[in-house]
């Protein structure tokens, strides 16, 4: 039992501190993998609400969307800007989801 546990321990450490793979992290990545599209959408009110999405290049199969709405900047700007990194975790980024912020 003391050994399964200090084993449950040990992995769970190595899990927790392990570098993470900086594949899928990164301005090269982002460039590389996807295409940034600016818009102005149009509000009942007449308010355009700024919105930067960013698409998979690969058209192969269909992408599911992660939406992110703030009242805070969506830097950088520009169709040729990009973020640096996308999504919550870089993992979302290497799945192929479609960001909008």
């Amino acid at each position: 039992m003391r050994l399964r546990r200090t084993l449950a321990w040990s992995l769970f450490a190595l899990a927790i501190t392990a570098p993470t793979s900086s594949h899928g992290q990164g301005l090269e990545y982002v460039r590389a993998n996807y295409t940034k599209y600016e818009y102005q959408i149009p509000m009942r009110d007449g308010v355009k609400l700024f919105t930067a999405v960013y698409v998979p290049k690969d058209a192969s199969r269909r992408y599911p969307i992660m939406l992110s709405r703030t009242p805070y900047t969506v830097m950088p700007y520009g169709e040729d800007a990009y973020k640096a990194d996308l999504g919550p975790s870089p993992r979302f980024a290497i799945e192929g989801y479609i960001f909008d912020y």
